[in-house]
């Protein structure tokens, strides 16, 4: 059997469905891989022979949380309302996306619930320069601009349990029926539907990824790639600011003349900035 070229679009229990110009196919992996513990990844370009992926090619980029490679930008989608935008656990999510250099698109989803009125957190999102996109699965409101947004890029779709991403792909995916779960009346927080993390095809070029929902995020691994000076430039709006510092070396948290911090409440939102300073103490303790 001659080699083929595909993409990962699903992994479970070490067999991998790999798209082709065939068609999509299971596929096992050689013995070599396990040996150099290297794991395939939803994503990965690799060749395949006789049923085996026997190449994994280089990456573009690896999310780790959700584990997905080779990604053109990250959507993060949250719910207008129960329990609606979480900011700290968005502005991690946005770290990791500019920290692999992909594009960010936050998602509110669940519009129908607030009656045209704004979200609560979209606004500052805005101000910051992410495009902020506000849909509803329910009654379709903002799906086309969506799928602009998706046409032609892997995508990957991130964000809490709860928040619709299920609903938005049976939307996006029509013909496909992919089972939706409820909030906890208890802690308003979703149950998980998503299992595993799958690429699925749009048909207008654009592939997406489904992955399981996640309720908190360490940043710990991250630190693994980022450097710790290197931290503040993945906070969008400090950018302008990072050579206006006093000390060339500066962390932005108690240096004296530091102009990210003089900014705190004026071109950058306090709350951003104070999460800042939280997640470089959790990155570097």
């Amino acid at each position: 059997m001659t080699e083929i070229n595909g993409r990962i679009v699903k992994g479970v229990g070490g067999r991998y469905s790999v798209s082709t110009p065939d068609g999509v196919l299971d596929c096992g992996i050689k013995g070599i891989f396990r040996l150099r513990q290297m794991q395939p990844a939803v994503g990965d370009e690799v060749t395949v022979e006789n049923g085996q992926i026997v190449e994994i090619k280089p990456r573009r980029n690896l999310l780790i949380r959700p584990r997905v490679a080779n990604m053109d930008q990250t959507l993060m989608v949250f719910s207008a309302e129960g329990p609606g935008i979480q900011p700290d656990a968005l502005d991690r999510l946005l770290l990791l996306s500019e920290a692999q250099n992909l594009e960010s698109v936050v998602v509110i989803n669940k519009t129908d619930l607030i009656d045209h009125r704004e979200p609560a957190g979209a606004a500052l999102y805005r101000a910051v320069g992410y495009p902020v996109l506000e849909v509803s699965a329910l009654d379709g409101r903002g799906l086309d601009e969506l799928r602009a947004r998706l046409a032609g890029k892997v995508s990957v779709f991130a964000g809490p349990s709860g928040a619709g991403k299920t609903s938005l792909l049976n939307r996006l995916l029509p013909g496909v029926d992919m089972a939706t779960g409820t909030l906890s009346r208890k802690t308003r927080r979703g149950k998980h539907t998503t299992r595993h993390t799958q690429l699925l095809d749009l048909g207008n070029g654009g592939f997406v990824a489904d992955t399981p929902g996640f309720t908190s995020i360490s940043m710990p691994e991250l630190a693994e790639d980022v450097a710790k000076p290197d931290v503040a430039g993945l906070f969008i709006e400090f950018r302008p600011f990072l050579g206006a510092c006093r000390f060339a070396d500066c962390l932005h948290v108690n240096e004296p003349g530091c102009e990210v911090k003089a900014q705190a409440g004026k071109a950058v939102a306090d709350a951003r900035y104070r999460r800042y300073v939280e997640i470089l103490k959790e990155m570097y303790p």
